[in-house]
């Protein structure tokens, strides 16, 4: 239970931390002046602040962490969904049509290796962080426990290398990927965590958004080895 409530605050926190960093991107992108983006920075950080904490009180109030997680996923994912479909109308004409295709497809399919695919009676272990890996790594002198771990790097370098082709002009910036990464496996960790499908593991969070970081920087290499006319083409 201890372990449960743990990880909820972490999840929380990540969420928390996601949802400003989304609020400065939005900010950032209608600010025309840079010279003063440090002391809006710290301006919307108080004002996140003072509305974030209370809102989290009060939720905390009227339920449990996972409501509180569910309340949170709720809210942030429905702002970043309106952005993206505002983002889309906007700028529909520089989109690469079959990238996004090919993202779509692969979101639906990540869901449902992770979430939909499972049922209740998955191991419901909770994690912090996964420390005993190394030492069984260093005991059995074998990567095999890092197995699950290098599978979910994996599964998310093609989020990291798909985002920014949708649209370079727009999305090439490593903070749109990590930030993805990071609400898409935040999302998945607490949805198990809340429904218990499977294990809700910070591991897990740490080398999906790490996947997605390799997944950006393959694509920067690729857009620089291939020439813009054949890249756009």
């Amino acid at each position: 239970m201890q372990a449960n409530k743990v990880m909820s605050y972490i999840l929380i926190g990540i969420l928390l931390v996601c949802g400003y960093i989304y609020c400065l991107q939005v900010v950032a992108r209608r600010t025309t002046n840079r010279a003063a983006m440090p002391l809006i920075s710290l301006l919307l950080l108080i004002l996140y602040l003072c509305i974030g904490i209370p809102f989290v009180i009060i939720i905390c109030s009227m339920g449990s962490l996972d409501f509180v997680l569910l309340a949170l996923l709720s809210a942030l994912s429905f702002a970043i969904v309106i952005s993206a479909i505002s983002g889309l109308f906007r700028n529909f004409h520089i989109l690469n049509k079959g990238m996004l295709a090919l993202f779509i497809t692969y979101t639906l399919a990540v869901a449902y290796i992770t979430i939909i695919s499972r049922d209740g009676s998955n191991d419901t272990s909770i994690y912090t962080i996964r420390m005993d890996l190394i030492q069984e790594v260093m005991r059995t002198h074998s990567l095999e426990p890092l197995h699950h771990s290098f599978l979910n790097l994996l599964l998310f370098i093609p989020m990291g290398f798909l985002l920014p082709c949708i649209c370079p002009e727009k999305l090439d910036n490593w903070s749109y990927a990590v930030l993805m990464g990071l609400m898409c496996t935040t999302f998945i960790e607490s949805i198990q965590l809340i429904l218990r499908l499977g294990q809700a593991d910070l591991t897990d969070v740490i080398t999906n958004v790490l996947g997605t970081l390799i997944g950006y920087f393959i694509f920067k290499v690729f857009r620089r080895l291939l020439p813009e006319r054949e890249y756009d083409e």
